[in-house]
C-alpha cells in the first residue's frame, strides 16, 4: 500500500469522525459529594429545568414603612424582582431556602431624611442577630444604611430576615423604592457543587455521563493500530533477517 493512498485514509477517516455524533450513555442519579474538590466528570442535564441557576432572591419594599425611633423593627419586603425558587415569604417576610449552603447576604435600607440619628441595618438568622451594620447619617435625604455577610442555612428550618433601627427622635419612613431599601441573597458554590445543584434544580430530568466515542473514532483507532502493529511487524522482520543474513 502506498503512502498516499494511508494518509488519505486516515484523513477520510478523521473527516468521518468529525461527523459522527456521539451517542449519551445513559445511567442512574447519582449523589456527588461536594467535598470532593477533585472531583472532574463530563456532566450536564437533559430534560425540563425550570431555572437553571442556584438559589438566588432580590427583594424590595413595595410602599414606604413607618420605623419608630428607638427600637428594631422587621422591613416588610413584599415585592420581588425575582426569586427563582420561592423561598421568600412575601406574608412572613423571610427567607427560607430550601437547599444547604452558604449564602451571601446584603441588606440596604434606605430611609428619608434622617436627622443626625443613629441608624442600624441588621440580618437575623432564626430569630437571632448574626450580623448588624451601624451608620451615622448626617442631615440629607435618601441615606441608606447597609449591611453584608455570608450565612450557612440547612436548607430546611434555617432562615434569614432583615431588620432596621433609627434613634432620630420620630418616626422616619424607609423608601419604597426597589433602588434604595432591598435585599439580596444568593447561594455561594464550589464546582462539585453546582452538579448536585443541578440535580436538586430540576425533579424530573435525566442525569447523563457522556463515556461515548464515536464510530468514526473506533474505526480510526483500530486503522491505527493495525498500521502500528504493520510497521512493528516490519522492523522486527527486518531486524530478524539481517541478523540471520549476517551469520549465514
Amino acid at each position: 500500500m502506498k503512502k498516499k493512498t494511508i494518509i488519505l485514509i486516515i484523513f477520510l477517516l478523521f473527516f468521518v469522525s468529525s461527523l459522527t455524533l456521539a451517542e449519551d450513555i445513559v445511567i442512574d442519579p447519582i449523589v456527588i459529594d461536594p467535598v470532593d474538590q477533585d472531583l472532574d466528570l463530563s456532566i450536564y442535564l437533559a430534560g425540563d429545568n425550570e431555572t437553571g441557576y442556584g438559589s438566588t432572591a432580590r427583594v424590595y419594599l413595595l410602599s414606604g414603612q413607618s420605623i419608630w425611633s428607638g427600637s428594631w423593627t422587621k422591613i416588610t419586603f413584599s415585592g420581588e424582582n425575582w426569586d427563582n425558587r420561592g423561598e421568600y415569604d412575601t406574608t412572613a417576610f423571610r427567607f427560607t431556602p430550601t437547599t444547604p449552603g452558604y449564602y451571601f447576604v446584603y441588606l440596604q435600607a434606605g430611609f428619608s431624611e434622617i436627622i443626625e440619628a443613629r441608624v442600624n441595618a441588621a440580618i437575623k438568622k432564626n430569630g437571632s442577630w448574626h450580623a448588624v451594620s451601624a451608620n451615622y447619617l448626617e442631615i440629607v435625604s435618601n441615606q441608606q444604611a447597609v449591611v453584608s455577610d455570608i450565612v450557612y442555612l440547612n436548607g430546611s428550618t434555617d432562615y434569614i430576615d432583615f431588620w432596621t433601627y433609627q434613634g432620630s427622635g420620630s418616626a422616619k419612613s424607609l423608601l419604597s423604592n426597589f433602588a434604595y431599601c432591598y435585599a439580596s441573597i444568593h447561594k455561594l458554590f464550589s464546582m462539585p457543587d453546582i452538579y448536585s445543584q443541578i440535580i436538586n434544580t430540576s425533579t424530573d430530568a435525566e442525569f447523563y455521563i457522556d463515556k461515548s466515542i464515536s464510530y468514526g473514532d473506533l474505526i480510526l483507532i483500530i486503522l491505527l493500530s493495525v498500521i502500528l502493529l504493520y510497521i512493528i511487524f516490519k522492523g522486527v522482520a527486518y531486524f530478524v533477517f539481517n541478523i540471520f543474513g549476517h551469520l549465514k
